[in-house]
């Protein structure tokens, strides 16, 4: 589903816009170009250089949308100085660390639910193909990881994965594929004790009610054990951190140990 804007055109452009293979798709589009995605993108770069748009025009926008992008810098960059005065590791700390402290050529897999919006914003874009979201079902990300880090052996590779949907992972069979196929890679499990998502979406849909009054939100408990142990069984390394003193040298230490050839699982407990 595309977020529209009133005062905007929507184009998509794909070899095959409408996947008839879908039971359903909420595009909500106004154009549509079927084609190759390089080739059209260069065309079009062709087409808005043939209309010689006036340089005070160009500016205008430039200068336009160059303030609005520094307004949403300042709003990350307020969010994470708050981030910093708070006792515990919110979600906005542990993403804007991940970025501050993993190497700048890390490849992230993200399969989060609640918290991917804030990951793309603290992450930050890492460069080409450094961001993957799978987002056709939970417990994919841990065999996609294994199979990124087989095709880029050179770049590390880190997972983000909430405490719910590590659970929908086959962790045994993927990091026993990690160690004997040397495919490392590193997970950092948001555990925040439980699916938030379906607490959310019960807030969502019945603002109000029963489950929210009574603090029952059935489908959000997991039983908890302590994820980065799974990682010791195949000789790999794990660390669970509370403490937002020692977050950036407990993933620089887990990175250590993935560039080792060992895959990490570091649990990091989440205030909100």
């Amino acid at each position: 589903m595309l977020f529209r804007s009133i005062n905007a055109k929507v184009i998509i452009i794909d070899e095959a816009p409408h996947k008839l293979y879908m039971g359903y798709q909420n595009l909500q589009a106004d154009l549509y170009l079927a084609g190759d995605t390089n080739a059209t993108l260069r065309l079009l770069v062709e087409a808005v250089k043939a209309e010689k748009i006036s340089p005070s025009k160009l500016k205008e926008r430039k200068d336009k949308w160059s303030a609005a992008h520094e307004r949403l810098e300042e709003k990350r960059r307020n969010a994470e100085a708050e981030a910093k005065k708070k006792s515990g590791i919110t979600p906005v700390l542990l993403a804007s660390t991940l970025a501050e402290g993993l190497p700048g050529n890390t490849i992230y897999l993200d399969e989060t639910t609640v918290h991917g919006g804030i990951n793309r914003r603290h992450v930050g874009n890492q460069g080409p193909q450094s961001y993957i979201a799978p987002r056709s079902g939970l417990g994919q990300g841990m065999g996609i990881s294994a199979g990124v880090k087989l095709a880029c052996k050179d770049r590390p590779v880190t997972l983000l994965v909430g405490d719910g949907a590590f659970l929908y992972n086959p962790a045994v069979q993927t990091l026993g594929f990690a160690r004997d196929e040397k495919t490392p890679f590193m997970t950092i499990v948001y555990n925040n004790k439980g699916y938030r998502a379906m607490r959310e979406n019960q807030r969502s849909y019945y603002p109000g009610g029963l489950g929210e009054q009574h603090k029952l939100f059935y489908g959000e408990p997991t039983n908890e054990f302590a994820y980065e142990d799974v990682a010791k069984l195949f000789g790999g390394h794990g660390a669970k951190v509370s403490d937002p003193a020692k977050l950036k040298s407990t993933l620089q230490t887990a990175a250590e140990a993935v560039a080792g050839g060992k895959s990490a699982i570091v649990n990091v407990d989440l205030i909100d």
